[in-house]
């Protein structure tokens, strides 16, 4: 699971904050804090020394959402084959390759997708544009 400071800040987004409904299981970065994971109705922050817990709905309202994979792949809303191949033309398009080179993860790849494909936009290295 990716939890980088360029990954936060790429999650840091509208389009991706507004669909978080917390559930067991979720990753989030407090704003005040390192990580966060959704354990039962507490996520439990690990912050240097200790640990601190806030309920759900202190967490969305406090933390950066950080989508997992399989979340990321849900939010396309395709089913696998659809999935597999749209990925696979939007991976082998022209349009890709120069972000790609900003792009250090498997998380951060299929947010790039998800963003592109639901909302027209790119990661530029430090924002989303389109």
């Amino acid at each position: 699971m990716d939890t980088s400071e360029a990954y936060i800040q790429m999650c840091d987004c509208e389009e991706i904050q507004q669909t978080w409904a917390p559930i067991v299981g979720d990753y989030c970065n407090p704003r005040e804090g390192f990580l966060g994971h959704l354990d039962s109705n507490f996520v439990d922050i690990l912050y240097e020394g200790h640990d601190v817990y806030i309920d759900a709905v202190r967490c969305k309202q406090q933390s950066v959402f950080l989508p997992r994979q399989d979340q990321l792949q849900e939010m396309v809303g395709l089913d696998l084959d659809k999935l597999l191949t749209r990925f696979h033309y939007w991976e082998d398009g022209s349009g890709f390759i120069k972000e790609r080179d900003e792009l250090f993860s498997m998380e951060q790849l299929w947010l790039a997708f998800v963003m592109f494909q639901l909302y027209s936009k790119k990661w530029d290295g430090t924002k989303w544009t389109g």
